[in-house]
């Protein structure tokens, strides 16, 4: 019996180890390529709200929304080439 009991404590130790672990490694939600890196020191701690990376995500269609004024809506459609410009924030 006493075994058991120690097996028992054992594998609740691991469990909570394990849980311990899962929540010192971080995942992307998507694919992408790290941008800007805000965290560098190995082991270090992040607060609750904090930007760790900016990332750019890679394998999926890039959307913009514009805005059009609408005198120019009659020109536009669907297919059309255009060219954009990104000004930095």
């Amino acid at each position: 019996m006493r075994w058991f009991q120690s097996k028992v404590s054992w594998l609740s130790q691991c469990r909570a180890l394990e849980e311990r672990v899962s929540r010192t490694v971080i995942r992307a939600p998507m694919d992408g390529i790290v941008s800007r890196l805000n965290f560098r020191t190995p082991g270090g701690f992040v607060n609750t709200g904090d930007v760790m990376l900016e990332l750019v995500p890679t394998g999926e269609a890039l959307t913009i929304e514009a805005r059009i004024m609408p005198k120019e809506l009659s020109r536009i459609r669907v297919k059309d080439e255009v060219r954009i410009r990104l000004f930095g924030l």
